[in-house]
């Protein structure tokens, strides 16, 4: 059975400035990645389709990142980076599919799900 990590009111205070400053750098290092690919997608001309795909891949590598490191990974964020991985492989394959609406439903749906979640444990 996998140890569990204690929550962050349990631990003593150095550790939880720890965690954060771990958060906050996987943070900046996904949103360098993604600023980076996004300047070279567009400097290259390789398009909508690989700029998703590349953004998609990336927030779903800091989750799994996250997960690694034993910090809390974001299920919304991991939803959405598949979200955009698939629409940019849709585009690719010459499908269009309105990906802002598609985030915005589920967007919705996360929040949602969280309220009615977090109700039933209480």
């Amino acid at each position: 059975m996998p140890e569990e990590k204690p929550s962050s009111h349990d631990m003593p205070t150095s550790d939880r400035k720890a965690e954060k400053a771990a958060r906050e750098k996987v943070k900046s290092i996904s949103l360098g990645a993604i600023l980076l690919w996004a300047g070279a997608v567009w400097l290259t001309g390789l398009g909508w389709a690989a700029a998703l795909i590349g953004v998609g891949g990336i927030l779903i590598a800091e989750q799994l990142v996250r997960q690694r490191f034993q910090l809390k990974a974001d299920r919304f964020w991991l939803g959405a980076g598949a979200i955009i991985m698939a629409g940019g492989a849709l585009t690719l394959a010459g499908i269009d599919v309105p990906i802002g609406p598609v985030l915005l439903i589920a967007a919705g749906l996360a929040v949602l799900s969280g309220v009615f979640a977090a109700r039933s444990t209480d």
